[in-house]
C-alpha cells in the first residue's frame, strides 16, 4: 500500500496535521471525490489529523481561487505539517504562483506529500527535483490546452457545441453534440426578450425575475449583466462562436 512508503519516509512524529486539497481543473463533484477518498485513505492510513480544501477552476490566478489562498493563509498561521495532493501539480501550473507557493511551503517548513512521494522543499534536492516537475507540468499543460483549442475549433466547424453550458433556452444533446430547446426555459427567455423590446432594462428585468422567485442559470438571484450576456447573446441567432476574446 503507498501509505507504507510515507511511514518509512518521514518520521511519524513529524507530520501530524494535514491539509488534503483537491481541485479539479474541469469536470463534476464526481471527480473529486474520486481523489477524496484515496487521500483520506492515505491520511488515516498514517493517523494524520486533516482539514479539506475542496475547489473546481482552471484559473491560476489566486484571487480566482479562494480555497487555495484560505489554505495559504493557514499554512502560514502554522496549522498545517504538510499538504497532501493527490499530484503536485494540483497546487499551480503557473511559473509565478507556483514560485510563491513553493517560498511559502519552504518558509513554514511545511511538506508536500502525494501518494507516492513527500517533498521537504526546505531540502535544496527536493526543492530542484519541484522546481524541475513544476517546468514539465508546465510545458505539458500548455500542450493540452493547444490541443484542446483546435478540437474545439474543429468540432465548431463542424456545428458542435463546444462551448462549455448553453445559454437560456438551450441545454447539450450529447447524442448529436448539438443543442435542444427547453420549454421551461424557453418562456423565461421568451418574457426577458419580449420585457426588453418593451424597453424595459437589463436591471429591470432581472428585478422582475427575482420578484417571481425564478433563479438564475447558476441557481441564484438574477443580475443585470446576467439578462444582458442572454439577450446578446449570439446563439440565439445560430452562431456557434469559438475563441472569441472581447465583447459579449
Amino acid at each position: 500500500y503507498k501509505g507504507e512508503f510515507i511511514l518509512n519516509a518521514v518520521e511519524n512524529s513529524v507530520i501530524k496535521d494535514v491539509a488534503i486539497l483537491l481541485r479539479k481543473s474541469r469536470g463534476e463533484d464526481i471527480d473529486l471525490e474520486k481523489h477524496k477518498s484515496e487521500l483520506i485513505e492515505l491520511c488515516e492510513k498514517n493517523n494524520w489529523r486533516y482539514v479539506i480544501y475542496a475547489e473546481i477552476g482552471s484559473s491560476q490566478v489566486f484571487e480566482n481561487r479562494p480555497k487555495l489562498m484560505a489554505l495559504l493563509d493557514d499554512i502560514q498561521e502554522g496549522l498545517y505539517d504538510a499538504v497532501v495532493v493527490i499530484d503536485k501539480d494540483r497546487l499551480s501550473r503557473e511559473g509565478v504562483g507556483q514560485a510563491t507557493i513553493n517560498q511559502i511551503l519552504a518558509e513554514n517548513e511545511c511538506l508536500i506529500v502525494t501518494p507516492s512521494k513527500i517533498y521537504d522543499l526546505t531540502n535544496d534536492t527536493d526543492m530542484m527535483v519541484s522546481e524541475f516537475e513544476d517546468l514539465m507540468a508546465r510545458h505539458e499543460f500548455r500542450i493540452i490546452r493547444k490541443r484542446f483549442k483546435r478540437g474545439k475549433i474543429r468540432g465548431a466547424k463542424l456545428g458542435h457545441w463546444t462551448n462549455g453550458t448553453p445559454p437560456i433556452p438551450y441545454s447539450y444533446n450529447a447524442e448529436d453534440k448539438s443543442l435542444k430547446v427547453e420549454e421551461s426555459k424557453l418562456k423565461i427567455y421568451r418574457f426577458m426578450v419580449t420585457e426588453f423590446l418593451k424597453g424595459n432594462s437589463p436591471y429591470n428585468i432581472a428585478w422582475e425575475l427575482n420578484k417571481m422567485k425564478i433563479p438564475s442559470p447558476r441557481g441564484s438571484l438574477w443580475r443585470d449583466v446576467t439578462v444582458r450576456r442572454i439577450l446578446m447573446d449570439e446563439t440565439h441567432l445560430g452562431k456557434i462562436v469559438s475563441n472569441k476574446t472581447t465583447g459579449w
